[in-house]
């Protein structure tokens, strides 16, 4: 019930507000009204953590070949786009490799996933490296690890 008050007077000019106040009363000022976060708002707020997580990680970083970069991208064969992160390296390395193999009209290679493993082996091992230095960075995770959780719990909820 006072729920649907609070969102009526939201709806009101502030002149329409004080002509339903009664009389002497102050107007008020600020309005806060409380929500449950939906699964959708926390998969936004997700993103956001994760932008900036990388931003953080990407000034701290010692090789900026491992800089992260995010993109919106479809997968073939899907019409549903996704926030992908790749390193600025491997986004470089496989743009050629696809150039290259358009050129040749030949397959990427098996030296290409073996190349990547190790890669992202490297990335992680300097991401941990910079979690250890930088209390904001680790804060962040901390961060996107409650969203997840909460993220989990609502979709179990809605299960039961």
């Amino acid at each position: 019930m006072l729920t649907g008050i609070l969102l009526g007077l939201l709806a009101l000019s502030p002149q329409e507000v004080e002509s339903v106040l009664p009389g002497g009363e102050e107007p008020v000022d600020e309005v806060t009204v409380y929500a449950e976060e939906s699964i959708t708002f926390l998969r936004r707020k997700l993103r956001v953590v994760d932008e900036q997580f990388f931003t953080r990680y990407n000034e701290l970083n010692s090789n900026d070949d491992f800089d992260m970069v995010c993109k919106r991208e479809t997968r073939l064969g899907s019409q549903i786009p996704r926030q992908v992160c790749r390193s600025k390296l491997h986004r470089e390395r496989t743009s050629e490799a696809a150039e290259d193999a358009r050129d040749e009209d030949i397959g990427l290679g098996d030296d290409s996933i073996a190349w990547t493993r190790q890669h992202y082996r490297k990335v992680r091992e300097d991401i941990g490296e910079v979690l250890k230095q930088d209390a904001e960075l680790r804060d962040i995770v901390r961060d996107r690890k409650n969203i997840l959780e909460e993220i989990e719990r609502k979709k179990s909820a809605s299960r039961d």
